[in-house]
């Protein structure tokens, strides 16, 4: 499905244009500063929303040309043990797509702050 919907973002996105105004404006509103080093998602159903999520911002951030370095935490986020959806195999195809994707995955908020402070994003 991921694969799916990546293949028709860019024909819907670039070539057809479809929303293309909306979501920039709604993207320019939503992060009005220039400066906006990094953004730190948390969340639940890791394979679901937070991928999704952190995907989609990370894609519409490369198009609007606002390099910013984005961060998933793994112990803020969690998804779902069901017959069929192993919890453990589910989290790290997950976080897999998400490094394929540029984001970084980090173990906790310590290891968030070492990273900020090895990428000199705070002071």
């Amino acid at each position: 499905l991921y694969f799916i919907s990546d293949l028709l973002f860019y024909p819907l996105y670039y070539c057809i244009r479809y929303r293309r105004k909306i979501i920039r404006n709604n993207l320019s509103n939503s992060f009005p500063e220039k400066d906006l080093k990094e953004i730190v998602i948390a969340g639940v159903c890791t394979d679901l929303c937070v991928l999704d999520f952190a995907k989609t911002l990370a894609r519409l951030m490369e198009e609007i040309n606002h390099n910013v370095h984005i961060f998933v935490v793994a112990s803020a986020v969690s998804t779902f043990d069901a017959e069929g959806h192993n919890r453990e195999e589910e989290t790290e195809y997950a976080f897999e797509v998400m490094r394929k994707s540029g984001i970084e995955v980090v173990d906790d908020f310590d290891h968030l702050e070492r990273r900020e402070k090895e990428l000199k994003l705070v002071a």
